[in-house]
């Protein structure tokens, strides 16, 4: 199923990537059959292993949906952008504040870099960071699961770090170092 969404005038087919939220939902069938198994053999309760794989392959397939649903809802963000500042390139991204990762867009215009989150989120709100005062763009790899996804690092002038999840990695740092090398 894809979507099309207005793109500096002109249309754009988003495309929902599957491969994520299956990775996402045999990662969490995995985990809660592994976590249901030891609660029970702490309790000293074990039960046939099927059972164990067919709880999980339940909660992973309900988790999966659930993502895929939740997904779709939180597209739409409102963005305040200065008058004659122009979206040039976006995607979906987390931003990492503290310990919570905020899910949200990510948008590079010609003048920033501009992240709003979405309305679900506990921390909400825009972040920008003036292309002028990137200093470094950074590739990073989690630390926990590289198959979930890669990130980028931005390091600010001043010193700021912004740590950011992304689904095009490769495409972000790309288009970020050919905007601050042209700064």
């Amino acid at each position: 199923m894809r979507n099309k969404e207005s793109f500096m005038g002109r249309d754009i087919e988003i495309k929902p990537n599957k491969k994520r939220y299956i990775l996402s939902a045999i990662f969490a069938g995995i985990v809660f059959g592994i976590t249901m198994y030891l609660f029970d053999l702490a309790l000293g309760e074990v039960k046939n292993l099927v059972v164990y794989l067919l709880e999980g392959i339940f909660y992973g397939g309900f988790m999966g949906v659930l993502l895929f649903y939740f997904s779709k809802r939180v597209k739409k963000v409102n963005l305040d952008l200065e008058e004659d500042e122009q979206i040039e390139f976006k995607g979906n991204a987390n931003l990492f504040r503290g310990i919570e990762g905020v899910v949200g867009r990510l948008f590079l215009t010609n003048k920033n870099v501009v992240f709003k989150s979405h309305k679900f989120n506990i921390q909400k709100g825009q972040t920008n960071i003036k292309l002028n005062d990137i200093s470094e763009i950074l590739k990073k790899k989690r630390r926990f699961l590289s198959i979930m996804g890669h990130g980028i690092k931005i390091k600010t002038k001043d010193g700021q770090n912004f740590h950011f999840i992304t689904t095009n990695q490769d495409v972000w740092v790309e288009k970020l170092n050919e905007k601050i090398n042209t700064k």
